[in-house]
């Protein structure tokens, strides 16, 4: 009585558990992608399944990832996994971290106008995600901002675009 006496495994049919910090449930849905990495091998995927139960000790809530049907050749059940889940706020704008000026003043990112003037703007940085970072400022989507050589540049100063990315 109350002894586990067996245990079954679909092995044709894989996916990963996953616990995050319960401060990200609101960042996280169903069919967000998920970056899957063991040893050599690594695939995009995405969130199957998203359990709102916080595990009250670790502060933690559970994601169920995808794995392809072909997983059963290269995954054991119970194998560690590396996993990685981009939480960046669906509609931000982010930058190239690169383009992001620390000053006493702030954080500051420089615009570079239709008339290649350069001009700083103030910026709240928020999240970031891998070369991106996700910021809050007068900024549009769409507009240029200096990558490399950035902390050296004043407001009105000509600027000359080396590449565009």
């Amino acid at each position: 009585r109350s002894t586990v006496i067996a245990a079954m495994t679909d092995t044709q049919n894989l996916e990963v558990r996953a616990s995050l910090p319960i401060r990200y449930l609101p960042r996280v849905e169903t069919g967000d992608a998920a970056f899957i990495r063991m040893s050599e091998i690594r695939f995009e995927t995405l969130i199957r399944k998203i359990v709102p139960a916080a595990d009250p000790m670790s502060q933690t809530f559970e994601v169920r990832i995808e794995l392809p049907q072909s997983a059963h050749s290269f995954v054991a059940a119970g194998q560690l996994v590396s996993i990685r889940v981009p939480l960046s706020s669906k509609n931000s704008l982010t930058v190239p971290r690169d383009s992001i000026v620390l000053k006493e003043e702030g954080s500051f990112v420089i615009r570079i106008k239709s008339d290649s003037t350069a001009e700083q703007v103030a910026v709240e940085v928020a999240d970031a995600n891998g070369d991106r970072v996700s910021v809050r400022g007068n900024l549009r989507a769409g507009d240029r901002v200096a990558v490399r050589g950035a902390e050296g540049l004043a407001d009105g100063e000509l600027v000359a675009v080396l590449q565009e990315s």
